[in-house]
């Protein structure tokens, strides 16, 4: 992942069908799907780390408020530690 900020950008169009009328977005082979907007490679990468992190985050907003290394109790104990403060 690196320290250093990496923005890539393209530009991707959105395809009528002549026959359906139906819009698509051109398929473009290096990410997973348009709804992701990521590369292949940074999707497994998260997914590799979710599995040696835990993330507490809002039912409601769904805004992340913690992430700690690791999978034990004593990982969540410091989020709440955190909330106490």
């Amino acid at each position: 992942m690196g320290t250093k900020k990496t923005i890539i950008s393209i530009s991707m169009y959105r395809l009528r069908c002549h026959d359906c009328g139906k819009y698509l977005m051109e398929n473009i082979p290096f990410i997973s799907s348009a709804i992701n907007r990521i590369s292949k490679v940074l999707e497994r990468s998260i997914l590799d780390l979710r599995k040696e992190m835990s993330i507490v985050r809002d039912l409601y907003s769904g805004a992340t408020l913690f992430v700690g290394r690791g999978k034990s109790g004593d990982t969540l104990n410091e989020f709440a530690a955190q909330l106490k403060r």
